[in-house]
């Protein structure tokens, strides 16, 4: 269980740097 709040915590960091890069990406295509 101690696990659980670490991996929703990189979940969440994972997402806010896709959501970051995201128009990035765009941008560059």
């Amino acid at each position: 269980m101690k696990k659980a709040p670490h991996f929703m915590e990189g979940a969440f960091f994972y997402m806010f740097q896709l959501v970051c890069l995201f128009p990035v990406l765009i941008s560059s295509a």
